[in-house]
């Protein structure tokens, strides 16, 4: 069975991607040329995806530490990447779609709570982008937010729930963000409940 600690993935991320700030994009053609560049030399950056990312419960970690009460829950999912944020987390740049942007770690807990699938939408901003990839690919060994990578950046994730044995369920990644903001979700089930939007704060003082 797979398991995944939360400080465990937070050292890994860390350790994986640079804690410096985002850095101007680099040159390009005749400017690279003239400054002596390539495009050799540009960051590994992946790719923006226009369809959907779909996590199934063969993706995500299992048996792991529940979700602290005061994590914010959201139509049967808590994160600890929710709570307003007075700064940016310094884990960046990741580059996506050749400019870079700053990472906010959002683990994806399931709860009983959830419905079969919940697909998550960025409504607002237009820059902003969700990160959500297999635990394979979040703990092999390599930095999970650079390319090559099995897929990059969406603007909508659907995440599936997993048998109720019993063990803590949940999906790695985050929210890829240009700079402070407020980021708006759309939270959509698959039974019959409706759902919602919800806003969370990262770097500004109020939304």
């Amino acid at each position: 069975m797979r398991t995944y600690g939360v400080q465990a993935a937070a050292a890994l991320l860390l350790a994986g991607c640079s804690a410096a700030p985002p850095a101007a994009t680099p040159p390009t053609g005749a400017a690279a040329q003239a400054a002596g560049t390539d495009r050799t030399t540009a960051p590994a950056t992946m790719p923006l995806e226009s369809r959907p990312t779909v996590l199934a419960c063969a993706d995500a970690a299992r048996d792991i530490t529940p979700p602290s009460p005061s994590f914010l829950h959201v139509e049967g999912l808590a994160s600890d990447g929710w709570a307003p944020q007075a700064a940016l987390p310094d884990i960046g740049p990741v580059w996506a779609g050749g400019r870079p942007y700053r990472f906010v770690r959002a683990f994806l807990y399931l709860t009983p709570e959830a419905a079969a699938q919940t697909t998550l939408k960025v409504v607002s901003p237009a820059d902003a982008w969700l990160y959500y990839t297999d635990f394979g690919t979040w703990t092999g060994g390599g930095n999970p937010l650079s390319a090559p990578v099995p897929h990059g950046p969406s603007k909508e994730v659907q995440v599936g729930a997993c048998p109720d044995d019993g063990a803590p369920t949940g999906y790695t990644g985050g929210i890829l963000v240009a700079g402070p903001t407020c980021v708006t979700l759309r939270f959509t089930r698959s039974d019959t409940r409706t759902g919602r939007t919800a806003t969370f704060r990262y770097g500004v003082r109020s939304c």
